[in-house]
């Protein structure tokens, strides 16, 4: 049986700061996407997910 390696988590202002690189997004959409998430350390697949999401939400 494979272990599930635990991700990295980085605080938000961490992932802000390097959101062009790691995102190729500008820290804007970032925040948007993180507006209702509580965490205040996530991982970087955890973003990503979030930014996908945001992204492709209808608008209303």
């Amino acid at each position: 049986m494979v272990a599930k390696r635990e991700e990295t988590k980085y605080t938000r202002s961490e992932l802000l700061e390097d959101a062009q690189a790691l995102f190729h997004v500008h820290p804007e959409i970032v925040i948007g996407a993180l507006y209702d998430n509580p965490g205040q350390e996530l991982s970087v697949v955890e973003v990503k997910k979030a930014i996908r999401i945001f992204l492709n939400r209808k608008v209303k």
